[in-house]
């Protein structure tokens, strides 16, 4: 089944799931499952509903188990908790969650990432790590934009500076890495020291990040980068420094050139420089 076969029979799941159970207008409601109840509930399509889910979430597991396997553990959990709610509509709001996540996933750019472990890959095959960071650069302004598309208008993280940059790219690392180790001290240079963003100890990899704003263009946003790759020229953690400045108003006239510029020095370290969207 290809993806938006994938995604259609999701969507129809999600749909679907309101007219089982209207009561979970209430959770929306109150954020609370005190008045979700089985009043309504249509039984007869319950059993099937629920198979359909569980086959889906199933098979998306299987096909990448690194985006995937969490929401079919979380079902599983359900299906067991479930027992002691005191109504099944509880149950179809729960999962409709995890089919809503699903539907997310699949339509993310991390899911077109060929680094993504998948029941057909071999578990001792390993990829460049810079190939995933770039990956994650490359796509990143698709899933900053898909964040603001929530259900209902939902909270959600709204790409506003440059913290709000670092927090995306740490949780989009946590995909493929357990140790990543955010504002670690960097060694002094000209008589100040700065924390790093974040470190990839195993890998020795440094990301820094950056966000344009006015005042902060082509201009500062090099001397910047200049200066943060000298401090990491010393860093006993540091071989590769990668510099991913996030652009999304295209601040920076001519964003090819200065990443050719500083780049092209040689230097004791391997520097990399990502601005982006292309």
């Amino acid at each position: 089944m290809n993806k938006e076969k994938i995604k259609n029979e999701l969507k129809r799941l999600i749909d679907h799931a309101s007219v089982i159970a209207p009561s979970i207008i209430h959770f929306e409601e109150d954020h609370t499952y005190g008045r979700v109840t089985d009043e309504d509930f249509d039984f007869d399509s319950f059993i099937s509903w629920k198979m359909e889910a569980k086959s889906i979430i199933n098979n998306l597991s299987n096909r990448n188990s690194e985006l995937f396997s969490d929401l079919f553990k979380e079902y599983i959990k359900f299906e067991e908790e479930s027992k002691r709610w005191h109504s099944k509509s509880i149950f179809i709001h729960k999962v409709c969650q995890l089919l809503i996540g699903a539907f997310t996933l699949i339509d993310s750019p991390l899911n077109d990432l060929p680094m993504a472990h998948s029941a057909v890959q071999s578990k001792s095959s390993k990829v460049n790590p810079v190939t995933i960071i770039e990956n994650l650069c490359n796509r990143f302004h698709l899933v900053s934009r898909q964040l603001l598309s929530r259900r209902e208008n939902r909270e959600t993280l709204k790409i506003v500076d440059e913290y709000d940059v670092q927090d995306l790219m740490h949780s989009l690392l946590k995909i493929f890495y357990n140790d990543i180790r955010p504002e670690e001290w960097t060694p002094s240079y000209a008589g100040g020291s700065s924390r790093m963003d974040i470190l990839l100890p195993n890998e020795k990899i440094v990301i820094e990040v950056k966000k344009t704003r006015k005042n902060l263009e082509d201009k500062q946003i090099g001397e910047q980068l200049i200066i943060d790759i000298e401090r990491y020229l010393s860093h006993p953690n540091c071989q590769t420094l990668i510099c991913f400045v996030y652009d999304p108003e295209n601040r920076i006239s001519n964003p090819r050139g200065l990443e050719k510029d500083l780049m092209a020095k040689n230097r004791d370290i391997r520097v990399i420089i990502y601005i982006r969207p292309l």
